[in-house]
């Protein structure tokens, strides 16, 4: 049976799309899926969380504490991982969500929250967008970022470009309570980024002696609206025909 040359240009199209929005459920992610690394003047600790320590739905992976973590070195107390909204989500269409809440000790306490690198087929065209909210508790406690512009916040892809970083000194008066939050390009929008084929995320501050700090975070990479609407068009012509 003979295709019609329109017929078989709408698959061709088609074709291609699909490997292109589809390519992302055969991503990767590194061996290590989350690095926390606390620091004080009571020394330094390290968690780590490997693939085989959260659970898998496909090619989906989760990972959150049942119990909370305290953070030693030695016999010290360098913080504690409080197993509330401490958690790391890695989708592979791509997307990264993290959450973090963590106790410092009775020093002020460097903390980096690190996911694992997300590796996918290249998306040729793709649009991305970034949104976190950290929570300080604690008269007077502040949380001041660690990253190159301030910001407590990073999302980054292609290894090392900065989609986005935010969220500045946050410091709880009186109230005991303050808010510092973002979203990029904001109004659930995405933005053009060009040629992606990894993702990133890390999160790191300094606390404030004894002070308490929780937060969600989450990055998010898509094709771009056009690739989207020639598949549906796609589609559509090999449905009339």
């Amino acid at each position: 049976m003979k295709l019609e040359r329109s017929r078989i240009r709408a698959l061709g199209a088609l074709v291609i799309v699909l490997s292109f929005v589809a390519g992302s459920a055969l991503a990767d992610v590194s061996e290590v899926v989350l690095r926390i690394t606390a620091s004080s003047g009571r020394g330094t600790s390290v968690l780590e969380i490997t693939a085989d320590q959260g659970t898998w739905e496909g090619d989906n992976f989760f990972w959150s504490p049942s119990e909370d973590i305290p953070l030693m070195s030695g016999d010290q107390v360098v913080g504690t991982i409080v197993k509330d909204e401490s958690y790391i989500a890695i989708y592979s269409d791509p997307q990264i969500a993290m959450g973090f809440s963590f106790q410092a000790g009775d020093t002020p306490t460097d903390v980096i929250v690190t996911s694992g690198v997300l590796s996918f087929p290249t998306i040729a065209e793709a649009t991305a967008r970034a949104d976190a909210a950290f929570t300080v508790m604690g008269s007077g406690v502040s949380l001041v970022g660690l990253h190159a512009g301030g910001g407590a916040y990073r999302a980054y892809y292609n290894d090392s470009v900065t989609f986005a970083e935010a969220i500045g000194p946050i410091t709880a008066g009186p109230t005991e309570f303050a808010v510092g939050d973002f979203a990029y390009p904001g109004g659930g929008a995405y933005l053009p980024i060009g040629s992606v084929s990894n993702m990133g995320a890390e999160i790191a501050f300094t606390l404030s002696a004894n002070g308490f700090a929780s937060g969600s975070s989450n990055f998010e990479i898509v094709p771009e609206p056009a690739g989207l609407l020639l598949l549906a068009l796609g589609v559509c012509v090999l449905r009339r025909r």
